[in-house]
């Protein structure tokens, strides 16, 4: 009984410290939040989706190869994300490093918009740099009497002639 009574002490004192932890780093980081401008904080959102998007491509590829008994529910849903398959092998083993928007300051806000992605990944064969499209479709919802916006996004391989900002 002693022992789970100090179990619970210790272990309520230390919620306590991350908790503190956690407002105090809050706290330092916000300021630098807030001197983003608007177009900054837009291109962290459309990046941070896509990025997410882009993730699940490539973790729905890595199952095609380890679990081919589930290729048929696994190339619907790539279809979903990229309607145009993107030229990426797919293998065992994918390992995003880096993906950033290119050009953020041609981001404005309005409801279509395409975006360049710069990526970059590695498989056992290989570290590849290429670019994909993002292409964002913004939509208002109404549902009971509050709008909120709802955003598509699919991704596309680069084509030079495509008008992308």
């Amino acid at each position: 009984m002693l022992f789970a009574f100090l179990l619970i002490t210790i272990s309520c004192s230390n919620n306590r410290k991350m908790e503190e932890t956690m407002t105090i780093n809050d706290a330092e980081s916000a300021p630098a939040i807030e001197t983003l401008d608007q177009t900054a904080r837009i291109a962290l959102d459309y990046n941070f989706l896509a990025k997410q998007k882009f993730q699940d491509y490539l973790d729905l590829l890595t199952l095609q190869i380890a679990h081919p008994e589930f290729n048929e529910s696994t190339e619907v849903l790539l279809n979903k994300i990229a309607p145009n398959a993107l030229t990426i092998t797919a293998s065992e083993e994918i390992t995003l490093q880096k993906f950033d928007v290119i050009r953020p300051e041609s981001i404005i806000a309005k409801e279509n918009i395409s975006l360049l992605f710069e990526y970059e990944i590695q498989t056992p064969q290989g570290t590849y740099l290429d670019t994909i499209v993002g292409d964002f479709k913004r939509t208002q919802i109404v549902l009971d009497d509050k709008t909120t916006t709802n955003t598509q996004l699919t991704l596309q391989n680069y084509n030079k002639q495509k008008n992308v900002p």
